[in-house]
């Protein structure tokens, strides 16, 4: 068997005499995918990760997850009602954020941490760093905060309370590669939601292109698959349903499971399928990926 993976552009021996085209049609939607299986939201480990400049949360969260997680030095280190989100840095520059409140009267806090290194597991110690904080808040009514020297942001941690402000701190350098851990935190326990909005950064936090199919492994009896993506993706937005193998003929294949390979912080690089019984007879099949 032979089989060609159209995105490097050569071909891997993996069998007997037949052929299949592998071919990948991600779709490269500006939104956020669900959290790590098993994980909530209200978790460093169960974060939102972010594709896109501009994010609306149109319910507040009012759960603390199952991990107690650090929230930054402004806050006390203790967590509110959260949401987690999670991005790694495209491109270097300035970073920026907006947190804009549904009803202006609501109070959101917030912590950044450059989780690079340590992950989640490191939060709270030098191996994953507070980068930023503000738990600033007045009693007339808070309004917007995050990260923007636009709008009279200065130095990295302001709060608690009115007098310790601005509500904004001063824009972020950031480099590419860099992974942040975003924690906002619903201080007054409102339903009404809010928007992040990262369009005033000079940094890209997201990846615009769909990922690619680096390399394509089947086992001798042709039951088991092992694909490696150019890319980390979301582990928890995976399931078998993603991918298909359908003969020239008209027989499609089912998968009876996809198990990951190296997942780290809910990312996942590499995973192998299995197809009880394998293919039925030689010929000119096609595996397509969804997601």
């Amino acid at each position: 068997m032979q089989w060609i993976a159209p995105s490097v552009f050569r071909k891997l021996q993996v069998g007997r005499a037949a052929s299949l085209l592998a071919t990948l049609a991600m779709l490269a939607a500006l939104t956020a995918p669900a959290p790590l299986a098993g994980q909530t939201t209200s978790d460093c480990a169960g974060a939102v990760l972010l594709c896109g400049d501009y994010f609306s949360e149109e319910s507040s969260s009012f759960s603390t997850g199952e991990v107690a997680d650090y929230t930054g030095a402004c806050n006390g280190g203790l967590e509110y009602p959260s949401v987690w989100y999670q991005f790694t840095v495209q491109n270097a520059g300035m970073l920026q954020f907006v947190l804009s409140p549904n009803v202006w009267a609501d109070d959101y806090d917030w912590a950044l941490f450059d989780i690079t290194q340590g992950g989640c597991a490191g939060l709270g110690s030098f191996l994953s760093p507070e980068v930023g904080c503000n738990s600033y808040g007045a009693v007339a009514g808070s309004g917007p905060t995050g990260i923007s020297s636009e709008l009279g942001g200065t130095g990295v941690s302001n709060g608690p309370g009115d007098i310790n402000g601005p509500a904004f701190n001063a824009d972020l350098p950031v480099v590419a590669g860099s992974t942040y851990a975003l924690v906002v935190m619903n201080w007054t326990q409102s339903p009404n939601g809010y928007t992040l909005d990262f369009g005033g950064s000079t940094a890209s936090i997201y990846d615009g292109e769909a990922p690619g199919l680096a390399d394509v492994q089947v086992d001798c009896g042709l039951t088991s698959f092992t694909v490696v993506f150019t890319e980390p993706v979301v582990w928890g937005t995976l399931s078998v349903g993603d991918f298909v193998l359908a003969e020239a003929g008209g027989w499609e294949g089912t998968f009876a499971g996809v198990t990951p390979v190296g997942l780290v912080d809910g990312l996942v690089q590499e995973v192998v399928l299995s197809l009880p019984g394998g293919v039925p007879q030689s010929g000119n099949y096609v595996l397509s990926f969804t997601e």
